[in-house]
């Protein structure tokens, strides 16, 4: 039996029919010269890629294990169909989220990301670890604060990291305004409430930690599971 095996360039190359470009995943589109300007569409929004990304591939320290990186950046433009964020905002976002294509325009680097894999809004450029606790949730997200996992066993016996469970109770710091609904043209309201604790789905979100340590984790409501009472 023969196999045969494709090998994909990570080279791009775009297709153009009229002033319409269209890259493939890989390496950034270098937008040609001669344009100036591009306009995010269908629920997308363009992000001027902060500095920190660049030093250092995130300027959000993550904690071990999260399989998705979130990163920072400033948002330079919006598609009218977007409604949680507006330009000149800097946000936390997926960059491996689904049609996530970076560009250089005007020799500066960027992102077309749609608005559904915004995770949250920071109140200043350049976002570090010391930043987190001011992440205000985009859509249906809310921020849980964790707590440390057990170091022992009932029985006294000390846990490896590697055999530690992963918390899946948190309490709510914060909440985002609601998804949005195009069917009524509002906003749908959260269902629980900071302060609240709850417990969520093991592998959900996006973990993060602060300059101090605390734990966090970014999650839509609809991985919750339950409310505790």
């Amino acid at each position: 039996t023969t196999t045969t095996t494709t090998t994909r360039t990570s080279k791009l190359k775009p297709t153009r029919r009229g002033d319409t470009i269209r890259a493939m995943a890989g390496a950034p589109f270098e937008v040609p010269a001669k344009y100036t300007k591009a306009t995010p569409m269908g629920g997308r929004v363009l992000i001027k890629i902060a500095e920190t990304e660049r030093e250092t591939k995130g300027g959000v320290l993550l904690t071990e294990g999260s399989q998705q990186k979130p990163t920072s950046g400033d948002v330079e433009a919006i598609a009218n169909d977007v409604h949680g964020v507006k330009p000149g905002q800097t946000v936390l976002y997926n960059k491996f989220g689904i049609g996530a294509d970076d560009l250089i325009l005007n020799k500066e680097e960027f992102t077309m990301i749609r608005e559904l894999d915004l995770i949250g809004t920071f109140p200043r450029s350049n976002a570090s670890v010391d930043d987190i606790p001011d992440l205000e949730p985009l859509g249906d997200r809310l921020i849980l604060k964790l707590q440390d996992a057990e170091m022992q066993t009932k029985g006294g016996i000390l846990l490896t990291s590697g055999s530690q469970e992963k918390p899946v109770q948190g309490t709510v710091s914060k909440v985002g305004p609601g998804a949005w609904d195009e069917e009524k043209k509002a906003v749908k309201p959260m269902n629980v409430k900071v302060g609240q604790d709850v417990v969520y789905f093991k592998y959900a979100g996006d973990q993060m930690q602060d300059g101090e340590g605390n734990k966090y984790v970014v999650l839509h409501e609809s991985d919750v599971l339950a409310v505790l009472d």
